[in-house]
């Protein structure tokens, strides 16, 4: 493999290698990140391309810009194969890339009604190939890197263009390419990314607290945040959730130095006094706001609201019980349990229903012929778009 194992760590060759690949049909690409594990936020820590004939791992840690390679990500042209990209695809729209043309071989094997499974154990099921033992949860934010961590990260691309053509002809066979290609637009379509809701991130915190506890519970997370993000350090290294919670309760900094959950620049002195003005601001806003110890952090929904949302959770079990899963059931029986997940999951019923997804069209077309083969009435879908 090290004759086919190119590692590109400058600027210059990282421009070569784009120049280079906007002449090929197709890549293989995976991405190694570190989500808040190792340091803050969503970060990419290296690149894995194979071209066919050299593995190509690209340091992002050391190069300046990678604006010439998202260029031929996002090149129609150039295929990018690829497996289980969600979170790839997510992080790439978050570094400003719209990759397009994406073959993900993960949703070909749902189409071939195969089950979810890790790239080593498909490798083995569908080439009998033994890939190098699991480094997924290794660090990669470190460098050097390892000789077993780059054989492992090169073995993550290079047997995607031998599983591609094994999968892409039994699709092929099944005349369900076009699906593919829908499926393709579905995911392109969106940036994949999902922006965080505070309140439900936190749902724990505030179900127990009381409004003036919730206001400064906020204002300490934006607390934390600040000092994850200036250590580069993930949040749960810089103070403890549940000492957040302790305090936004007690209100007591009292016993603060003294904490083993604390990263320890936060006890030092000047760290200490941001901490104590901050808590001194936000409990004086609480004061001037008139806002009582009595009030729920989780405001009581009003009557009208229950209603509704009585309805909405009824209407949803409801179209799901006599629609939804009497056609998933039909199209279970014609393509298989793996592949009716994939067009009906649950969560994805209540997507569907709630008016909150646009489906792809070969999902349109094989659910509405399981709901005419079912004798359901065109007015009992009208959720569907």
């Amino acid at each position: 493999m090290s004759d086919n194992l190119v590692y590109i760590e400058n600027q210059v060759a990282l421009d070569n290698l784009s120049n280079h690949l906007k002449g090929v049909s197709k890549i293989a690409i995976d991405l190694e990140f570190d989500k808040n594990h190792y340091t803050y936020g969503f970060n990419i820590c290296l690149i894995q391309l194979f071209d066919g004939t050299h593995c190509y791992l690209i340091d992002p840690l050391k190069i300046k810009s990678l604006a010439s390679l998202f260029k031929v990500f996002e090149h129609p042209d150039v295929e990018l194969i690829t497996f289980a990209f969600g979170e790839d695809f997510r992080l790439l729209h978050h570094l400003g890339c719209s990759p397009t043309n994406i073959l993900d071989l993960s949703t070909v094997r749902s189409l071939l009604n195969r089950g979810q499974s890790s790239l080593t154990n498909v490798l083995i099921e569908e080439l009998d190939i033994h890939s190098a033992k699991d480094l997924q949860r290794s660090n990669w934010c470190l460098r050097p890197l390892s000789e077993e961590q780059k054989i492992y990260a090169a073995e993550d691309v290079l047997f995607l263009f031998q599983l591609s053509e094994k999968l892409m002809q039994e699709l092929s066979d099944l005349d369900r390419l076009s699906w593919l290609e829908d499926e393709k637009e579905f995911l392109e379509s969106s940036s994949g990314e999902v922006v965080p809701d505070f309140n439900l991130t936190y749902h724990k915190e505030r179900k127990m607290m009381n409004l003036p506890q919730w206001e400064r519970f906020k204002a300490l997370v934006t607390f934390r945040e600040k000092h994850a993000e200036k250590l580069n350090k993930p949040t749960y290294k810089i103070i403890d959730r549940e000492l957040l919670s302790d305090l936004a309760i007690k209100n007591d900094l009292s016993s603060w130095s003294s904490q083993n959950r604390i990263h320890p620049s936060l006890k030092r002195e000047a760290a200490v006094r941001e901490l104590k003005l901050m808590l001194d601001a936000t409990n004086k806003e609480i004061k001037d706001k008139r806002i009582t110890e009595d009030q729920p952090a989780r405001p009581q929904m009003s009557q009208v609201e229950k209603i509704s949302h009585s309805k909405k959770k009824w209407f949803i079990q409801k179209v799901s019980e006599e629609v939804l899963i009497p056609i998933k059931n039909v199209i279970t029986e014609e393509y298989g349990e793996q592949l009716s997940t994939f067009i009906l999951s649950k969560r994805m019923m209540e997507k569907i229903i709630d008016g909150e997804i646009e489906l792809p069209n070969y999902r349109l077309t094989i659910i509405k012929d399981a709901a005419q083969s079912l004798h359901i009435a065109e007015d009992k879908l009208n959720f569907l778009r």
